[in-house]
């Protein structure tokens, strides 16, 4: 019987995610780069259990858009992502048996992010305080020229929110004491505004800064004087997600106790 393996590994790719920006089912839209430590140990021959700590990055743009409706739109947004997770892996068949394993794995996690934009400018802005769906922030507070405020603000979102990871992963041995892999991994999240785009109207001239509508709308850079028409600005009733594939290296610590021994005496 094998000793518990403690094991280490670091996984790099890509990232993207699925909402507002970028609603089609089709994966592996507009990715960006990913990283990601862990360090975990064996619960049994098919059982491991690990720390993730990953940094994984996301963007939506409407120009990539094939539907016109939301090119004319015109918003875009990107974000960093850094995430904390505990995941339990499960090896479909034993390592000791097989040369590629396959696996499942899954587990809760938290994760900050900070969505942002290029304004027509050129400047970066940090979405969140900014006010683009009605919130109340510092920028969306200000005085609106004398103007009637003619929507009741709501609180500027959270920028720190829970997950759940599942995914499906391959190794293979490299020498008895590292593996090599690929994970693709999706993160069900319990908020809808990873893209700073969460309800369906748009918020009326006057309510917010013009600042802030000129980030909460933005068919008027592509149409001069365009207006929000028909098509809502969002889906309040779909949280976002966002997903990564990665190749992950790793390798255990404790020479002694490694499964892979048999395949290279």
């Amino acid at each position: 019987m094998l000793k518990a393996q403690i094991i280490a590994g670091f996984s790099t790719g890509a990232s993207a995610y699925f909402g507002d920006l970028i609603a089609t089912p089709a994966f592996f839209q507009q990715m960006s780069p990913s990283a990601s430590a862990d360090i975990g140990m064996s619960l049994g021959s098919r059982l491991r259990a690990r720390l993730n700590v990953a940094y994984l990055k996301v963007r939506g743009d409407d120009k990539k858009s094939p539907y016109w409706p939301t090119r004319n739109r015109n918003l875009n947004f990107q974000s960093n992502i850094w995430e904390l997770s505990a995941i339990a892996e499960f090896d479909i068949f034993k390592s000791e048996n097989v040369l590629i394993t396959p696996y499942l794995f899954g587990g809760p996690g938290i994760f900050i992010f900070d969505p942002t934009t290029i304004d027509r400018y050129g400047n970066k802005v940090h979405l969140k305080y900014v006010g683009t769906g009605g919130q109340l922030t510092t920028i969306s507070a200000l005085p609106q020229e004398g103007k009637q405020v003619l929507n009741a603000p709501r609180q500027a979102y959270e920028t720190q929110a829970t997950c759940i990871v599942g995914g499906i992963g391959l190794r293979v041995p490299v020498g008895e004491m590292y593996t090599i892999g690929v994970e693709l991994g999706y993160r069900f999240t319990n908020t809808n505004d990873l893209d700073d785009v969460s309800t369906k109207a748009y918020p009326a001239k006057g309510s917010i800064s013009d600042y802030a509508y000129s980030l909460a709308f933005r068919g008027d850079e592509i149409i001069k004087g365009a207006e929000p028409g028909w098509q809502p600005r969002g889906n309040p009733d779909k949280n976002d997600t966002y997903y990564s594939i990665q190749v992950r290296v790793s390798k255990t610590l404790n020479f002694s106790s490694s499964p892979y021994k048999k395949w290279y005496r």
